[in-house]
């Protein structure tokens, strides 16, 4: 049920390649953005998205 997962990862991740997870969770929803690291660094530009792919709102 690949719709159960959003999979969000930067390119310059230093401990996962980044391509191996996109062809994992190949068919559930992705965000791959340049650079980065394994900290996801810009997860704050997404949080308002992840509330609402996770449903959750305060």
């Amino acid at each position: 049920r690949p719709q159960r997962y959003w999979l969000m990862v930067e390119t310059g991740d230093e401990i996962l390649d980044y391509r191996r997870a996109v062809e994992k969770y190949a068919g559930a929803r992705q965000t791959v953005l340049e650079g980065g690291d394994h900290s996801f660094t810009r997860w704050d530009d997404y949080l308002d998205d992840i509330l609402d792919f996770a449903q959750v709102r305060p």
